[in-house]
């Protein structure tokens, strides 16, 4: 599973598309700094939807916390089927 980008890589390419980080944000309505606050961790979604969208990556490659929330779905046995018959229900019983 492909890490989240380098924090400093996506800050270079915001930079590089929109000359600043603040441009960025308020090209797309953002909140001031927000940018910074989703690469340093903290949970602003349509943040980090947007810088996904920008750099045209998954929400999960923008930050660790993401990436580690992404992990945690993927690995929940409440989050996946069951593997074996062991959890179906078991047969009703023939009565005579």
């Amino acid at each position: 599973m492909n890490p989240p980008l380098h924090k400093e890589e996506i800050k270079s390419r915001i930079r590089q598309r929109y000359g600043s980080m603040l441009a960025f944000e308020r090209e797309k309505g953002l909140m001031n700094h927000s940018v910074s606050l989703v690469l340093a961790g903290h949970p602003i979604l349509p943040t980090a939807e947007a810088i996904a969208d920008e750099l045209d990556i998954p929400v999960h490659r923008v930050s660790r916390r993401y990436h580690d929330q992404y992990l945690k779905l993927a690995i929940s046995p409440r989050h996946r089927g069951p593997k074996s018959e062991k959890h179906a229900l078991p047969a009703q019983e023939k009565r005579a």
